[in-house]
């Protein structure tokens, strides 16, 4: 039996993140697709975007997946099945909507004190839903959008933007962006002396990446973010990011999102005894998995939403990134405003 699992696309995961909301794990299954049995292995499609312009997320989502599913193997393989091991197929959604579609047909074939506001985003469905959800809800929450600057994936130049951003002087900048991209905007700020009083991101393409704090240290600091992350108090945790490091690997949340995903279906499988589409959905249903490395409650699914899975809030601070909130998770305090040089 294969199932496909998917990296977790910004666009669903936007749904539920926003300002801090819950977010739903089953968006990270992508709705569970079985395929055809071959053998004693469950095959599982792991489908990311490791070419084109998002290929670095999704290198990271893929190799959260696979660490996951080397441990399960490592470990005995699915017990219930007579320790039927895990055997991951796969997939390149390039980048594309279209890509992921083909690869998909390709597997089943196979088996703060803040007013002011300026947001700058990519032009695609990411980008411009939430900068459409930012506009419906921050002015209730007190605060004013002065600008909304959309940009296409790639833009090589952000001179033009980081302008604009000098002369509305806000006081906070919100990207919604991809990994380049952002880099390039935060790089292009630091270099003009644009400097607000925070910038802050939901689903950052970068913040919460070590990636950047490590090749861009200055750029990045004091950056926060609204984020799926790891549990900073976790054993769990500490031990991958030394596996991840020992691979000479950066990590981003991609990497903990897709092991927890794996170890969360593995779970599944065992309990419903089978890899059986009407059974692993039943399984899925009365979840109460809790060995998460994210800073999660048990899984508990409601119309779909996991209840126990939240975002946390986290800065880059010196040469790390810190959990500042909620405070049950904290690693630091939250620094605000930013230090003027």
């Amino acid at each position: 039996m294969t199932i496909l699992t998917a990296c977790v696309s910004r666009r669903r995961l936007l749904r539920t993140t926003m300002l801090g909301a819950a977010a739903s794990a089953s968006a990270i299954l992508g709705g569970p697709t079985y395929l055809r049995a071959q053998g004693a292995a469950v095959k599982l499609g792991v489908l990311h975007p490791v070419s084109g312009a998002l290929s670095y997320s999704g290198q990271q989502g893929r190799l959260g997946a696979t660490l996951a599913i080397e441990e399960i193997n490592a470990a005995g393989g699915i017990k219930a099945l007579n320790g039927a091991k895990i055997e991951p197929i796969l997939g390149d959604a390039q980048s594309t909507p279209e890509g992921g579609n083909a690869e998909v047909e390709k597997m089943n074939s196979a088996g703060v004190a803040a007013k002011t506001v300026v947001i700058v985003h990519e032009d695609s469905a990411f980008g411009s839903g939430l900068a459409k959800l930012l506009n419906e809800q921050l002015p209730g929450r007190g605060f004013q959008v002065l600008e909304t600057i959309s940009h296409p994936t790639p833009t090589r130049d952000f001179n033009n933007v980081v302008l604009k951003i000098r002369a509305h002087n806000p006081d906070l900048v919100i990207p919604a962006n991809y990994y380049n991209e952002y880099v390039l905007l935060a790089r292009t700020m630091q270099q003009q002396r644009v400097q607000p009083k925070g910038i802050y991101s939901v689903l950052g393409g970068a913040a919460s990446s070590y990636k950047f704090v490590k090749e861009f240290a200055e750029a990045a600091q004091y950056i926060m973010d609204c984020n799926h992350w790891f549990d900073p108090r976790n054993p769990k945790s500490a031990a991958l990011r030394k596996k991840v490091e020992n691979k000479g690997e950066f990590y981003t949340y991609e990497v903990f999102m897709n092991y927890s995903c794996v170890l969360l279906l593995a779970d599944a499988i065992e309990r419903a005894g089978s890899a059986e589409r009407p059974k692993l959905i039943s399984a899925l249903e009365s979840s109460t998995f809790a060995g998460h490395v994210m800073p999660y409650g048990p899984t508990r699914f409601v119309n779909g939403q996991n209840q126990g899975a939240a975002p946390v809030n986290t800065q880059v601070l010196g040469n790390d990134i810190q959990v500042i909130f909620p405070d049950t998770f904290a690693s630091a305090k939250p620094v605000f405003p930013i230090p003027r040089a």
